[in-house]
């Protein structure tokens, strides 16, 4: 797969129940021994542990430790993902969209990437807007991409930064902005550790920075606080509250918003459905709202004054 980007990293196992034997194995894991990580992990795998279902699953896929069997790493992923383990969503996505160990299926791949995205997965979501930005196997939606790159922006992806920086720097899809790319660049360059990298992101936010006035540079600045205080502020968009959006852009923004206020919108792809309307009658109940169920500009102001009073 050349654009789709894989997951290589376990989420935070001990987010899972803490039983025993699962650090040792990530520890033989990390230091590449596959014999005692699989000893230690098997028993839990089996016992119901969805991070060592999962961590036996990539040794599986991979052929680490054990012959390679992609219907076993299948088989352990779809374990794991029943218990809301998000990386296992992810791979069960990313092996659909290769083709590995089952039928090649777009459609099925962007269903676990949603479920992902909805897990938390940062990943995922990219995922989803890489297939939204390029027309791999969902239409092409440059309101759905950028919202989902803003997800993963959100939840601390440097990658989704750098891609959005670019995105805007070269209106690329979107129509250009040198201060929201001067911003994504410098939180890439922010969340980036890797010391190669992080100088590259430095210099390409500095060559944005050096197109921008003195105002527009400081407006520019500014942004980027106010993200890396408040990512949940990613998902919103960087325009002025009365700038015009397309329908589909606007109910990304309502649906990212219910969720960040704790309603449940279903996934934020700017096309909502039924649980997109419960949300927004319960959050037009609780507010004393008139009770409509749809999306608008009002709707988007009401929602943008209620997330701003819990910040």
């Amino acid at each position: 797969m050349k654009r789709l980007i894989l997951s290589a990293f376990f989420a935070a196992a001990l987010a899972a129940p803490a039983w025993a034997g699962y650090a040792e194995g990530r520890a033989a894991y990390d230091a590449g021994d596959y014999t005692t990580a699989l000893l230690e992990w098997l028993p839990l795998a089996r016992a119901g542990n969805p991070a060592a279902q999962y961590g036996v699953g990539t040794m599986y896929e991979s052929g680490q430790g054990v012959a390679q069997d992609y219907a076993e790493a299948m088989r352990l992923y779809r374990l794991a993902a029943a218990q809301n383990y998000a990386t296992a969503s992810l791979n069960i996505g990313v092996m659909y969209f290769q083709g590995r160990g089952v039928a090649q299926d777009h459609a099925e791949a962007a269903r676990w990437f949603r479920e992902a995205a909805d897990q938390g997965s940062a990943m995922a979501a990219f995922n989803l807007g890489v297939m939204r930005q390029t027309g791999e196997g969902l239409p092409r939606d440059m309101d759905v991409a950028v919202g989902r790159f803003r997800q993963a922006a959100a939840m601390g992806l440097p990658r989704a930064m750098s891609r959005l920086a670019t995105m805007y720097r070269d209106g690329r899809d979107v129509p250009p902005d040198l201060v929201q790319a001067y911003a994504w660049f410098s939180l890439a360059e922010q969340r980036t550790r890797l010391e190669e990298p992080k100088r590259q992101l430095a210099a390409l936010r500095d060559d944005v920075g050096g197109r921008l006035g003195p105002q527009r540079l400081a407006q520019a600045q500014e942004l980027a606080r106010l993200w890396a205080s408040n990512p949940a502020a990613m998902v919103q968009t960087a325009a002025a509250p009365g700038a015009p959006v397309s329908p589909r852009e606007l109910a990304t923004q309502v649906q990212q918003l219910l969720a960040a206020l704790g309603y449940d919108p279903g996934p934020a792809d700017g096309m909502p459905g039924a649980r997109t309307r419960d949300a927004i009658r319960k959050f037009e109940t609780d507010r004393g709202l008139p009770v409509a169920g749809a999306v608008s500009p009002e709707l988007l102001a009401a929602l943008r004054q209620a997330h701003s009073a819990t910040q």
